[in-house]
């Protein structure tokens, strides 16, 4: 199944889970989730999840996304969350996330809790203010989850939560993880990416969600996806032809006037 070229906008809930943007839940496999815009929901832009004892959620694919200011309510979630029993093979690439504290909630741009395995994260943009980039309660090895050629911005203090540490400089954690590596070579960027506002029409109202990279350059540092054996296809969330090498998250930079 693949869900794609949909909004989901200030979803709201009552109790302390759900109300999110998109999901994969219990027993999908071989699905995709792509070119899609959350923003402002109370849950989990997009979330990852099985709660089912067996091998049934696998082989999945979050790409080419936008998520901005979801987890308003709820901090135990984040941009895109991923966690649960026997998760397989997920790959996560080419996103962007733009999460924002929103008073005592400061939900990171990306959380991981137990249960997976040969999982991919590549070539995103995680972008905070006061909330951390990336949290995940299991400090996963190489092999199990691999983090490369992502961006990681934040305007306060930059940080990321792995297992029982907390490091923050990008320098310290691949050190200490061992993530952010492509064999011998360093991997990933903290570089500004500049982003600018993209308008967004719902219905009867207009809402600006920044995302989109304003410099002609882009976010520098992917890696080569189709070197490892990735085919992201051909074109960004906007539809616009992806360079060679693709820039970081899921939106190409504009071209010079």
């Amino acid at each position: 199944m693949v869900i794609e070229n949909n909004v989901s906008y200030a979803n709201h809930t009552g109790s302390r889970s759900d109300g999110g943007g998109f999901g994969l839940d219990n027993n999908v496999s071989s699905s995709v989730l792509q070119y899609n815009l959350s923003f402002r929901n109370d849950g989990p832009g997009y979330l990852v999840y099985s709660a089912a004892d067996n091998s049934a959620h696998k082989n999945n694919t979050v790409r080419f996304n936008l998520s901005g200011d979801d987890a308003r309510k709820l901090s135990l979630y984040g941009g895109i969350v991923a966690y649960g029993t026997r998760i397989k093979d997920l790959d996560v690439y080419h996103n962007t996330v733009v999460q924002k504290a929103n008073g005592s909630v400061r939900a990171p741009a990306l959380r991981l809790q137990e249960g997976l395995s040969g999982a991919m994260v590549r070539n995103n943009l995680f972008v905070t203010d006061r909330a951390s980039l990336v949290e995940s309660l299991t400090a996963y090895t190489p092999a199990q989850v691999r983090f490369q050629g992502n961006g990681y911005f934040s305007t306060g203090d930059w940080q990321v939560r792995w297992g029982g540490g907390t490091y923050n400089d990008l320098g310290l954690w691949r050190t200490a993880a061992g993530q952010e590596r492509l064999g011998s070579d360093p991997t990933g960027t903290s570089e500004d990416p500049c982003l600018a506002g993209v308008t967004v029409p719902i219905t009867n109202v207009t809402e600006t969600v920044t995302m989109v990279p304003a410099c002609t350059e882009g976010v520098t540092g992917a890696v080569d996806l189709r070197s490892l054996g990735v085919d992201p296809g051909r074109v960004d969330y906007f539809g616009a032809r992806l360079s060679l090498p693709a820039s970081i998250g899921a939106a190409q930079p504009k071209p010079a006037a």
